[in-house]
């Protein structure tokens, strides 16, 4: 959520009432404040924005930027951790030769990074530049020079990386997995086939 002109007592309730539908207890936040001023350049710095005019195309466009910004601070969280994760499973099987990690753990760690970088993409827009850049160069510059600001792309590549190098990492894990599933019943269909023949040849020694 991004909040302009409103009372900080008010922001905070709002944000308290908020809290308590869309997101669980645990759940991490984050946070950026921004100043907006008036005056006759336009300057951006990590702080503030000023601009020669207020108007609502212009708010939305910063606010915006904003939301992707924080948006991508609490995924590259969840990226860090999900790397920090994904690097003791692989340390596992590097010292012992297996992950330490349950099938249904291990699947449940895989959908939740696909679920993680379908959630950065449809929360942050990123590829796609807002409606009001179209219609307005003034408004297409101080969304670039935001962006730029912020290093929004930039950061949203490295993101992509990690998320992706957590994906391989992990797809690696359930093939191994899968293989050792596979191994598992073979040699069960081969003791049973073992055991089938022992009993036939049982069969046919045991004396009538």
């Amino acid at each position: 959520m991004v909040f302009f002109g409103v009372d900080p007592q008010r922001e905070q309730q709002t944000l308290s009432i908020m809290r308590q539908f869309i997101l669980p207890k645990e759940a991490i936040v984050t946070s950026e404040e921004f100043s907006l001023e008036l005056g006759e350049k336009l300057t951006i710095d990590f702080r503030k924005v000023v601009i020669n005019k207020i108007t609502f195309e212009k708010i939305q466009i910063i606010s915006l930027v904003l939301a992707q910004s924080t948006a991508l601070e609490y995924f590259e969280t969840i990226a860090d951790d999900l790397l920090k994760k994904s690097g003791t499973i692989t340390d596992i099987l590097e010292k012992q030769g297996r992950t330490g990690v349950k099938d249904k753990d291990l699947v449940k760690f895989i959908g939740f990074c696909l679920n993680t970088k379908q959630k950065i993409i449809a929360s942050t827009y990123i590829l796609d530049n807002p409606d009001p850049t179209w219609e307005s160069q003034t408004l297409e510059h101080l969304y670039r020079q935001m962006i730029d600001m912020f290093e929004i792309r930039e950061r949203y590549r490295t993101l992509e990386y990690k998320l992706r190098t957590v994906q391989d990492t992990v797809e690696i894990l359930a093939d191994l997995s899968s293989t050792r599933r596979t191994l598992y019943l073979e040699s069960a269909i081969v003791g049973l086939i073992v055991i089938e023949i022992l009993l036939f040849v049982y069969g046919m020694m045991r004396p009538s």
